[in-house]
């Protein structure tokens, strides 16, 4: 298989496992969807977990990639984060799960599957340490010093992504974006001070 061919398959098979979770993915539902034979996907990716890891791998790394687009493409820090926040609890109407899919692996795998967990727990870090980065520069555009930010950069970013992860359960829940879309911005105001131009 090419590089753009495997990447391909996995991108369907995470979709799949991602909208239905690991336990409810047979084997038959993957080789339809990633329109291969049984020993073709295990030639080419080893069994089912190895498999499962692999998608996690392609979701971690489109996640940081479209963080990094995000600010990299924002008029200001404030503004690239904001967005940030917002794609993240948005998200996009086609995705197969209204939860994050490494959110997701946690919830169902916790005791069952250690080394899947164990991988989307790195993968949350991995997730708050760019958030982490975002927040550095937010805080360099407030004026503070180094200091000061590595003080505050680490706890402002482990907030935010509880706030993320709070912030689309009260989605779920009222089903109204632009209330949500109020509280981000009320949140990130208060979380740094008011102190950047929005």
């Amino acid at each position: 298989m090419t590089r753009v061919n495997i990447d391909e398959a996995i991108d369907k098979a995470a979709v799949l496992f991602w909208g239905n979770g690991y336990g409810a993915t047979t084997m038959r539902q993957l080789q339809h969807a990633m329109d291969m034979r049984p020993g073709s996907i295990y030639g080419a990716f080893g069994d089912k977990d190895t498999l499962y890891l692999k998608t996690l791998d392609h979701y971690r790394k489109a996640s940081l990639l479209r963080m990094q687009t995000t600010m990299a493409s924002a008029q200001s820090a404030w503004q690239g984060l904001q967005k940030t926040i917002e794609q993240a609890i948005f998200g996009n109407e086609d995705a197969p799960s209204e939860l994050c899919f490494l959110v997701k692996t946690v919830n169902e795998l916790e005791t069952r599957q250690p080394e899947l967990v164990s991988f989307a727990k790195s993968a949350l870090l991995d997730i708050r340490d760019e958030l982490e980065k975002q927040t550095r520069l937010v805080l360099a555009e407030q004026g503070k010093g180094e200091a000061e930010i590595d003080a505050e950069a680490q706890g402002l970013a482990t907030i935010i992504q509880a706030q993320i992860m709070g912030m689309k359960a009260q989605l779920k829940l009222t089903q109204q974006p632009d209330l949500i879309a109020k509280l981000i911005m009320q949140f990130m105001r208060n979380l740094f001070n008011d102190r950047v131009l929005s």
